[in-house]
């Protein structure tokens, strides 16, 4: 129809110009099934399509419930789909659309997509729900006549090229609806049922450049459960409509977190660090451009400065301030802290003075270790100063030997702060446990004496909790590479080259710096782990296809969480990926999505991030952390499940 017979039609029909204005006035929300890959410029018209296996007993309550009448059977099937839309998306503004029959010669002019709105909310019941959507259906019924075409023009749309405007699924009822309508339409998913010889039957046809075949077979099982759901109570809240069978909820709750492994958890870090140097006492421990320890000097020297910590008073759950450059000081000094007893605070050295002094304050460190060279940097401060370097003719007058070892595996091992953007910076209290569990027989790397681990992060970031003790705790040799060095990728490479470093954890920033520089900056490496921001397939599509590491790892995990929750291994990423997954649990840590009834939803839905794991029992915030609200969630470890 040309826009000139389309204004005449509708100048013709005020009262259904009317009502879709008001139909569809305000924010319009797209309520599709959320897209597995990236949707091109120009869609393929190809078109795949699965079978919703519709369950019998259902189809038959159903059939029975509306006497076979078509309209109200179309009623249950789109109150169905809304119902599934809104809980893979959370939007209560669902809006699918379909077609009408051309029955008559002069129905040519007729409208032949009608756009069905509501609103749907979890507090609804499904009854209620129903009487809506019915209301809705008779009437974008009553008001055919006016065009979609027209629609747009009035609501000022401008109909992409590679998508539908206003909504992205279709829903038909053969029997009530015309597929010839829809056959030049660009939605990404048109949902079909026929009724024939008294039997339902339903599929899901869906663009294959937009889609993967299993995440509209998975939405076809949710489909049928959600309908069997209606039928049978229909005066249960939208809320407590279960989207997964018993089968999936069993297997998202166990199945995808049976992480157990067995780990040292009873043992201290230091204490096992000391197990390591009776292992291999003239191995290298680390090296840097200044100098290099083996583990045995590397024990001995923190050895001295516990002895003298421990004169200050330093014991279990006591914190000491950590300001030192990265190096083999800084290494010698944290060490040193835990076999004190205590925990240490680090402190960036770029940070600025009135951030350090809040730092301090917060915990109350009585001790602060440093260097001679940055007492400049300090504010105004309570805590004992000690510089691990000028002071070293004090500190070195003490035993070599292992201190006796106090605590236990569930005391505090350290406390990071985080960066502050949701307000002040909130200490993140962690332990012993945590960091075994960590490092120590896990899924995601196996570190060995072989092994030389870049040590490229600030000890303030929690990165350098896996790069510091995943390296000592396995034998393995530190490599200590300066901040100038990581911030040039050019140079970094090289010196992951010359120094034969075999183990690397990157922010996400940092990998695409190095990648768009140097693609095959990494070829050759055993282990290659980036996270902290949504990674960019293409930065990682670059390195497969340049010379990929041996094990290239996508790693999420909030500081909360010791350092990492769930982890990735990429081996490829498919064209059109718009992002890359973070993957499953690492081991003795759980993840779930829940929805807001606290149930776990279906692989691809919206929902939010509860974790929990052995890393839990004692990890706490500072004062002012715990009266934040963070959008992670923890789950106590004996959370009924």
């Amino acid at each position: 129809m040309d826009r000139t017979r389309r204004r005449l039609l509708s100048e013709q029909l005020p009262k259904e110009k009317a009502y879709w204005l008001d139909k569809l006035a305000g924010d319009l929300a797209l309520s599709g099934i959320p897209l597995d890959l990236k949707r091109p410029d120009v869609l393929s018209p190809e078109k795949n399509s699965v079978a919703i296996d519709l369950d019998p007993q259902s189809a038959g309550k159903l059939f029975k419930a509306t006497k076979q009448n078509e309209l109200l059977i179309f009623t249950i099937l789109v109150t169905t789909l809304k119902i599934c839309l809104f809980k893979y998306n959370g939007v209560e503004d669902v809006i699918v659309g379909t077609t009408i029959h051309k029955r008559h010669k002069e129905d040519a002019l007729l409208n032949q997509v009608l756009v069905l709105r509501d609103q749907v909310s979890r507090e609804t019941t499904s009854r209620q729900l129903l009487k809506d959507i019915k209301n809705t259906i008779y009437e974008a019924f009553s008001h055919q006549k006016f065009p979609f075409e027209s629609i747009l023009e009035l609501l000022h749309i401008t109909a992409p090229e590679n998508r539908m405007p206003l909504f992205n699924v279709v829903v038909l009822l053969d029997n009530l609806h015309s597929r010839e309508n829809i056959s030049d339409l660009e939605n990404d998913v048109t949902v079909i049922f026929s009724i024939k010889e008294g039997h339902l039957t339903g599929s899901i046809e869906y663009n294959p450049g937009l889609f993967k075949e299993k995440t509209l077979a998975s939405f076809a099982r949710h489909y049928d459960n959600v309908l069997r759901a209606i039928i049978t109570n229909p005066d249960q809240k939208i809320s407590a409509i279960e989207l997964l069978s018993q089968e999936e909820k069993q297997e998202l709750i166990f199945g995808f977190n049976n992480t157990d492994r067995d780990y040292p958890r009873q043992k201290l870090i230091h204490q096992l660090f000391e197990e390591q140097v009776q292992q291999t006492p003239q191995a290298m421990a680390l090296v840097s451009e200044e100098e290099s320890l083996t583990y045995e000097e590397l024990n001995e020297r923190a050895n001295q400065v516990a002895g003298y910590l421990r004169e200050l008073g330093v014991g279990p759950e006591v914190l000491v301030g950590v300001m030192l450059e990265r190096s083999a000081e800084m290494v010698v000094g944290l060490l040193g802290v835990l076999k004190a007893g205590g925990a240490y605070v680090p402190l960036d050295v770029q940070y600025p003075q009135e951030r350090i002094g809040y730092m301090l304050e917060d915990t109350g460190a009585p001790v602060l270790l440093t260097q001679q060279r940055l007492l400049g940097q300090l504010p105004e401060h309570k805590a004992r100063t000690v510089c691990i370097d000028s002071q070293w003719g004090e500190i070195s007058r003490h035993s070599r030997g292992n201190p006796e070892r106090l605590g236990t595996a569930d005391n505090l091992a350290y406390v990071i702060y985080t960066s502050g953007s949701t307000g002040k910076p909130k200490g993140i209290c962690l332990t012993h446990k945590g960091i075994s569990r960590l490092v120590l027989n896990t899924n995601y790397v196996q570190l060995s004496a072989s092994d030389r681990v870049g040590q490229l992060s600030n000890s303030s970031f929690d990165a350098a909790i896996f790069e510091i003790w995943g390296g000592l705790l396995n034998g393995a040799r530190l490599e200590i590479i300066r901040k100038e060095v990581v911030l040039e990728p050019g140079a970094l490479r090289r010196q992951l080259r010359s120094r034969g470093i075999t183990t690397v954890m990157l922010t996400t920033a940092l990998f695409n710096q190095v990648v768009a520089e140097d693609a095959d900056a990494f070829q050759g490496l055993k282990h290659v782990f980036f996270g902290a921001e949504e990674a960019e397939p293409k930065w990682v599509r670059a390195v497969l296809k340049a010379g990929r590491p041996e094990r290239l790892g996508n790693v999420y995990g909030p500081t909360e969480n010791t350092t990492l929750t769930s982890w990735y291994e990429i081996k490829e990423v498919a064209e059109g990926a718009t992002t890359v997954p973070i993957g499953s649990p690492v081991s003795n840590t759980e993840v779930y999505i829940l929805n807001e009834a606290m149930s776990p939803v279906p692989v691809g839905v919206r929902g939010e991030l509860y974790t929990g794991g052995d890393w839990l029992h004692t990890a706490r915030c500072t004062e002012q952390a715990s009266s934040s609200a963070y959008l992670l969630r923890v789950l106590p470890h004996d959370a009924d499940k």
